[in-house]
């Protein structure tokens, strides 16, 4: 059926022309028809409707680059040039750029670029993408721009080249802000078993099954009391493992809200909720894809967001929050903890299933009040350290200071040990550290309750006033270790270090055994 027996009689004196409209990427995105009676159509008519065409597309492509300004994050700039006429005029400079470059924040519109980014031989690698209509992605170059050395990252592409608009298209990022996502993203695991300060046997055989652990991928539990070094053993497990080019990403779970860990961990979508940056933002889990993430103070996570953890870590995705697409990861999770989760447990605030899954290999670090002889090791290598940092010359501990240190039970572990040194170093000029001094800092109170039972009271006190406070102290001592473990008289003396027969002959010395 050919022939205009087989069309209206109207069309048959018609004429009629037509012109795709494509996206940039290449999509049909529609067309213009012209029709017209076939007398009145001239040779010009095909021509129109490929300019309006032409029009129609470089509207879209416009509206689309306006839209992407819109959504672009913040440190991330577009620079848009016209070199129809052979020279660059600037079309588009966004906010971004005109930061990084460093310039007055005002309208460029068709500026010519050479006027900011001269043709010097300080440029020729930008003037080269230019001129060349190069194609580059993340091309690092050092910039001359008014006379400020400017490092940036680059990608560039031609505009479309059916437009009339003969240009390039560049994407520019400042390296400093490279840099600082780099650092604030990547490993930033800092010891290794090597660096770890041990002498004990204890500490010896903590430091063997990590290394063992830090082999498999199996998720790690660290245990033990606030101060004992949790993260140092994660950060020199990570350092040891498979793992150890790929990101540590660590998070404290009890230094945020429960509104913000689920966004912390996981991430959000842009509009995911009042204040969120309108690109969105990645989370901790899929930062540390391939690497591994550290879950400081597990214990104090919020019970509803335990069980998505526990989803996340049988199904190895999540979703963002706001979000609907699954993010697969690849992460190996280390946790920490100083608090007795079979207890939180038994109180159903924390899950028996997360603990299990959290705990395949479970690590416990002992206190610093176990581990006598590494006290005067680390103290030592803390007033080396402490002193460098200050600029101040070397100190050292006198004997009584040092007889001090050694007895003392240390409550706050290895960081009470390092806090103490750097406090008093700090604010004492003296080459020795005496036993008064760090009593003055601690406090009588303190000093007075946090004694070994092996130390002396003729050591701690010289007189008999003295003594009668010391033996008050210690008696509230007492009465605090044994609130704190609910009246369990085995567990209070292990939390005050020392052997049970002791503690019970405390207590009859104190008229406490009824209590």
């Amino acid at each position: 059926m050919i022939g205009e027996n087989n069309f209206s009689r109207f069309l048959t004196n018609g004429a009629y022309f037509f012109a795709p409209i494509k996206l940039e990427n290449g999509e049909l995105y529609g067309g213009i028809a012209l029709a017209i009676p076939r007398c009145s159509s001239s040779d010009n008519m095909l021509s129109w409707v490929f300019t309006i065409t032409q029009v129609i597309e470089l509207q879209l492509f416009w509206f689309g680059t306006v839209n992407t300004l819109g959504n672009m994050p913040d440190n991330y700039g577009i620079l848009s040039i016209d070199r129809s006429n052979g020279q660059s005029h600037i079309l588009i400079m966004s906010d971004e750029v005109i930061k990084i470059f460093g310039l007055p924040l005002r309208d460029y519109y068709y500026e010519r670029l050479d006027n900011i980014i001269p043709t010097t031989s300080s440029n020729k690698s930008f003037w080269k993408i230019i001129d060349t209509d190069q194609k580059v992605t993340d091309k690092n170059i050092r910039l001359d721009v008014k006379g400020k050395q400017i490092d940036i990252s680059i990608s560039a592409a031609p505009l479309k080249q059916k437009f009339h608009t003969h240009g390039i298209i560049l994407h520019i990022t400042s390296i400093k802000q490279i840099s600082r996502l780099n650092s604030q993203y990547s490993s930033n695991a800092q010891y290794s078993f090597d660096t770890i300060i041990k002498k004990s046997d204890a500490m010896q055989a903590v430091i063997q099954r990590s290394k063992t652990a830090s082999l498999t991928d199996s998720n790690i539990l660290l245990l033990g009391e606030s101060g004992v070094g949790k993260d140092v053993i994660a950060q020199a497990i990570h350092n040891n493992s498979k793992r150890r080019n790929q990101p540590f990403i660590a998070i404290n779970c009890a230094s945020l809200s429960k509104d913000l860990i689920a966004s912390e961990l996981f991430g959000y979508e842009s509009g995911a909720f009042t204040g969120a940056k309108k690109e969105g933002t990645l989370g901790k889990f899929e930062l540390a894809d391939n690497g591994t993430l550290f879950l400081d103070e597990i214990g104090d996570m919020p019970l509803d967001l335990q069980a998505i953890l526990l989803r996340v870590l049988e199904e190895k995705s999540f979703r963002k929050v706001g979000g609907n697409t699954v993010v697969h990861v690849n992460v190996r999770i280390i946790a920490a903890t100083n608090k007795n989760l079979m207890k939180k447990i038994s109180d159903g605030l924390f899950r028996e299933d997360l603990f299990y899954r959290l705990g395949i290999i479970r690590i416990h670090i002992p206190p610093l009040r176990s581990r006598e002889s590494d006290i005067m090791i680390l103290a030592r290598h803390f007033i080396t350290q402490i002193c460098a940092q200050l600029g101040k010359p070397a100190v050292r501990l006198s004997e009584s200071a040092a007889s001090f240190f050694k007895h003392y039970l240390w409550p706050g572990n290895v960081r009470e040990l390092k806090n103490t040194l750097e406090g008093i170093i700090s604010t004492n000029d003296e080459l020795e550290i005496s036993e008064q001094e760090i009593r003055h800092y601690l406090s009588d109170f303190t000093v007075g309750a946090q004694f070994r039972e092996h130390a002396a009271a003729s050591q701690l006190v010289s007189n008999t006033q003295d003594q009668n406070e010391y033996i008050y102290d210690e008696r509230k001592d007492f009465v605090q270790a044994l609130k704190i473990c609910h009246n369990n008289k085995t567990k209070a003396a292990d939390y005050l270090g020392i052997p049970l027969r002791t503690f019970y002959r405390r207590l009859k010395k104190y008229g406490m055994l009824m209590v």
